[in-house]
C-alpha cells in the first residue's frame, strides 16, 4: 500500500467535507419543511376550531350572532365567501364605495 502525499490527503477530506455539507443542508432542509407543514396544520386547526366555537355561540346566543356577522361583513371580501354567510355582495361594495 503506497503512502498518500499530504496534499492527496488534503484533497480527499476536503471532497469528504462538501459530502458531508451537502448532506447536511439537505437533511436541514428537510426539517425546515416538516416545521412549516407542522405550523401550517396547526394553524389550520386553530382556525377550524375557531369556527366551530363560532357557529356553536352563534347558534345558542342570537346576539353573539349578530356580533358575529356584523364583523363578517366587514371582514370578508370575495363574494363567495360572502355568500356562505348570506352576506349581500353588493352591501358590501357600496360601503366601499365613496359618497358622492
Amino acid at each position: 500500500m503506497a503512502k498518500r502525499t499530504i496534499d492527496e490527503r488534503l484533497k480527499a477530506a476536503q471532497e469528504t467535507l462538501k459530502s458531508l455539507q451537502k448532506k447536511q443542508a439537505a437533511v436541514l432542509s428537510r426539517q425546515k419543511a416538516v416545521e412549516s407543514r407542522e405550523k401550517r396544520k396547526q394553524d389550520s386547526k386553530k382556525k377550524i376550531l375557531l369556527g366551530a366555537y363560532l357557529l356553536d355561540r352563534m347558534a345558542k346566543d342570537p346576539s353573539s350572532s349578530a356580533k358575529v356577522l356584523q364583523g363578517l361583513e366587514k371582514f370578508l371580501v370575495r363574494p363567495a365567501d360572502r355568500e356562505i354567510f348570506g352576506l349581500s355582495v353588493k352591501a358590501r361594495e357600496a360601503a366601499e364605495s365613496p359618497s358622492a
